[in-house]
């Protein structure tokens, strides 16, 4: 007798399979609250998003639609930040102090940023101490709060980041984010980011929810000892933001990622 499982429900035929997602619909959230609150891995945990958001899907269809959506994201991710600036049609628009700050157009009307710089740093440490949640106030100066969701795996979580209120976004925002940390055959290390949203993090009227399309900080080795430094951005601050006068400030991101990569290197030497 054919079995399908669904985290620990167990379905003795695909009959009772589809009674129980016939069921589903109206009370799915509900599900998506019971089952987010046990520990899987990362492709159950995706499943379980997707049938919040739709329950038409089968197992086996959410399954590969998850599959392809993970590697999607890491694999559009490393395109963009070790493409050639021909390839991706990156515009350079300043280098200072040691920054190559690239810019091209993005779907959202926000521009999607490409920054470059060579640091003696150790690119596993930088992860290690990215993905480390409670050390951001070494490093981001941007963020008021970090907090865990949910820890999926030793690489891959679920958090929510609060930001500082500034002179251009006067109300903060907040984002939920879903993170994988990984690496690749040639010793670069890397953190990839995009939002996602779970019940456990509901919107709060006091911020404008914001949305991070892509994030990818990547770090990889190269001649005596040092390396590169890339980091991609696509993101939607949401709300009455500015777009002309965000999409504008090249001069204060190249600082900030200048002064980024300097205390994450501090941080690193404290490891």
């Amino acid at each position: 007798m054919e079995q399908l499982c669904l985290n620990k429900i167990i379905f003795k035929s695909k009959t009772q399979q589809i009674k129980f997602y016939t069921n589903l619909i109206g009370i799915s959230n509900i599900l998506f609250q019971l089952l987010y609150r046990t520990q899987y891995n990362f492709e159950v945990i995706q499943l379980q998003i997707l049938i919040y958001h739709s329950n038409k899907l089968s197992i086996q269809q959410t399954c590969k639609q998850i599959t392809k959506q993970s590697q999607n994201l890491q694999a559009n991710a490393i395109e963009l930040a070790y493409q050639t600036i021909e390839e991706g049609k990156w515009e350079k628009e300043i280098e200072q102090d040691g920054v190559v700050f690239y810019s091209k157009p993005g779907s959202t009307g926000w521009k999607i940023t490409r920054s470059e710089l060579i640091a003696e740093i150790d690119p596993k440490k930088a992860v290690d101490v990215l993905r480390n949640y409670t050390r951001f106030q070494e490093y981001n100066h941007t963020a008021q709060e970090i907090n865990l969701i949910k820890k999926i795996d030793d690489n891959i979580s679920i958090q929510y980041i609060l930001t500082k209120p500034n002179q251009v976004l006067q109300q903060q925002r907040d984002i939920v984010t879903l993170s994988r940390a990984s690496s690749l055959p040639d010793g670069t290390f890397f953190v990839v980011s995009k939002s996602i949203e779970v019940p456990e993090a509901p919107i709060k009227e006091q911020y404008v929810r914001a949305e991070i399309i892509l994030s990818f900080f990547g770090f990889k080795p190269v001649e005596n000892g040092q390396t590169l430094v890339t980091m991609v951005q696509s993101f939607d601050p949401k709300g009455d933001a500015p777009k002309d006068l965000l999409n504008s400030l090249a001069n204060k991101v190249v600082n900030y990622n200048k002064l980024f990569v300097e205390n994450l290197k501090k941080a690193t030497i404290k490891e």
